[in-house]
């Protein structure tokens, strides 16, 4: 291997390169693989003020690419000038990059395509004369030369032979079908924050995609991940700053739970259409969307964030795909809460729609105070094991203990099922319902008005595997997760008690790292304080933790480190302590519920505003009269 090592200690003398040389560096750094000339070309027809743009790309972009625009063109001494370095209209002085609202702003696109392919530019003006353009041709260690063309409209710039003067980069592009999966992936993010130009994608002069105008980044969105038929599954969200001069605004196109993913791969951030690295705002997203997006599923997102240009920095990245704020805490902030709002409104509207879409008059079980029971020709056996018997409280009057929730094995034996007294179910229902509405930490008097008719009446036939509760409401079948079912009702109540918290013995010290960060933990610290966690600053850089919340387990330590990391919101905090909470708490499977405790967890279900557990599964399934004809082929 010795023969691939560095040389060292050899003494060479120091020499200026070639301009040619030094303009295929330079150009390397901007430019090193076919998708780069799409980005730059791209950037340079939006800011044209084109409304109709097309790419061609053949052999992946390394024999040819073409972009075609109907912009306002260039003039023949602009045309002279646009292929040089640092030449550039957007930008005349330092002040300008604290303002800047174009997509390219550096001078060295052009200059970089045309130092590694052969650069081909025919532009007309607007206001130009008919028939009056002029082509650029521009190839690196050759004089450029422009001479008059026929154009109608707009501009046509062209690079061939990719890296054909620089065989060392070339030998290293892949092959001509990857390529051009990168070409599609930044035509599709250069697309989609632009919904009012027509955008158009030809690859080997086959047309892959076509984008028209639309009137919403919704429709946009949908084109883009092929998902027209599923429109109604994008739901649009927006926010904006609370000053008097609001110094940012947003959109947010998110997809339903049903449209989720198991990676990150369809969150696109786009900062003044720019898309971007920013793993905050993915990480406000899926904040946002706890407890709706289940087993750690994540969402299609796309955030189109319009911001100062004064409070934000793009000239840190080479490719511009990072960004500096000055401060993003506030729109974390508002991403998440605009997002979390959303999907708690959503499932509301759900389950009232599925609720109350006709009056329930027909069934056996109405639970009121006074009801039908089964008859005894009825027969519904019970799971062979039974597990645990649990006495289900709805009311819940400590959190401190789970004795409520399990009982002793009642053995391997089924017993066939016995319809139950009248007067026993009256008198063990009216005790649990009276419980309910004595209970201080149940759904809130709003909820609960709200959903009153949603938990009025329902027919119980029993459970299965001691897993699940089996209830026909609204003539459909309600296959209900009993865990999950309690596990909801237990977190809402823990996220409904006010925070109890616990005094440390010893106060524990942990520092930051800078005054950002000093100044985040004073935007939360009373808000800490509310979910039971008091901190104090003791000297600059430097906090006390002082309380915790009584139910807390882990490393504190670690636990504001990744506050600070993340800006994580304090009621983000409790909710995973109240996530830990009810998961532990909550009945386990195996465990065997009497009709009463069943009949009061079904009762409680259906008076939730959000049918999922704390973890996004949902709380039941449901069969239809017409789906279950269909399984057993029935008309």
């Amino acid at each position: 291997m010795a023969i691939f090592s560095a040389q060292r200690g050899i003494e060479k003398k120091i020499q200026k390169l070639k301009p040619e040389l030094a303009r295929k560096i330079a150009a390397g750094e901007v430019i090193d693989r076919p998708h780069a000339v799409v980005r730059e070309l791209l950037d340079n027809a939006i800011d044209s003020g084109a409304n109709n743009i097309r790419l061609e790309i053949f052999s992946g972009g390394i024999e040819k690419i073409i972009v075609k625009d109907n912009g306002i063109g260039l003039s023949k001494e602009d045309l002279a000038l646009c292929a040089q370095p640092h030449a550039t209209s957007k930008i005349g002085s330092e002040l300008d990059l604290l303002k800047i609202q174009s997509m390219g702003f550096r001078g060295e696109a052009l200059s970089s395509i045309a130092a590694v392919s052969r650069l081909k530019i025919q532009s007309k003006q607007r206001q130009a004369k008919e028939n009056h353009a002029w082509c650029l041709e521009s190839e690196v260690g050759l004089e450029d030369r422009i001479e008059p063309c026929l154009i109608h409209e707009g501009s046509i710039v062209e690079a061939q032979g990719l890296f054909a003067n620089f065989p060392a980069r070339r030998q290293f592009l892949k092959r001509p079908a990857t390529e051009a999966a990168l070409c599609r992936q930044v035509f599709i993010e250069k697309s989609l924050p632009f919904i009012d130009i027509h955008f158009s994608f030809f690859s080997d002069g086959e047309k892959k995609l076509d984008f028209p105008e639309t009137q919403s980044y919704k429709e946009r969105f949908a084109s883009a991940l092929g998902l027209e038929k599923s429109l109604g599954l994008l739901h649009e969200l927006e926010g904006q700053d609370t000053a008097e001069l609001p110094e940012w605004r947003f959109k947010l196109v998110i997809g339903d739970p049903s449209l989720a993913r198991t990676d990150r791969k369809q969150i696109h951030i786009f900062t003044n259409n720019r898309k971007i690295d920013e793993y905050s705002f993915v990480q406000a997203i899926e904040y946002g969307c706890q407890g709706y997006f289940p087993n750690g599923l994540k969402p299609i997102a796309a955030l189109f964030l319009e911001i100062s240009p004064a409070l934000v920095d793009f000239n840190i990245h080479p490719a511009k795909k990072e960004a500096r704020f000055k401060d993003s805490t506030a729109i974390h902030r508002a991403i998440h809460t605009s997002i979390n709002r959303f999907f708690r409104s959503f499932s509301f509207k759900a389950i009232q729609e599925d609720s109350l879409e006709r009056e329930e008059t027909k069934h056996q079980y109405e639970f009121s105070n006074d009801f039908s029971i089964p008859t005894s020709d009825q027969h519904f056996s019970k799971p062979a094991y039974r597990g645990k018997e649990s006495h289900f409280s709805p009311s819940f009057p400590g959190l401190e203990s789970s004795r409520d929730f399990e009982g002793e094995n009642r053995g391997n034996h089924a017993q066939p099922f016995q319809p139950i007294k009248r007067s026993h179910i009256d008198s063990s229902f009216q005790k649990e319902h009276q419980a309910l509405n004595n209970a201080s930490f149940t759904s809130t008097k709003r909820g609960l008005e709200k959903n009153e008719k949603a938990a009025a009446s329902f027919r119980y036939f029993g459970s299965y595997a001691s897993l699940f509760l089996i209830a026909e409401k609204n003539e459909k079948l309600y296959i209900i997760d009993q865990h999950a079912a309690h596990e909801r009702i237990l977190f809402n109540q823990f996220m409904q008690k006010k925070a109890q918290s616990q005094n440390l013995l010893i106060p524990q010290l942990f520092t930051t790292k800078d005054k950002n960060e000093d100044s985040y933990l004073e935007s939360i610290q009373d808000e800490l304080q509310e979910q039971g966690f008091q901190i104090e600053k003791v000297a600059e850089g430097k906090w006390e933790i002082r309380e915790i919340h009584e139910l807390w387990e882990g490393d504190l330590e670690g636990l504001f480190s990744e506050i600070l990391k993340n800006k994580t919101e304090p009621r983000d905090l409790l909710r995973k302590i109240a996530e830990n909470y009810a998961c532990k708490k909550a009945i386990k499977d195996g465990s065997y519920l009497d009709d009463a405790s069943a009949i009061a967890l079904i009762t409680e279900s259906f008076s939730l505003d959000d049918p999922h557990c704390p973890h996004g599964r949902p709380i039941w399934t449901i069969i239809s009269k017409e789906e279950l004809f269909s399984r057993v082929k029935r008309s």
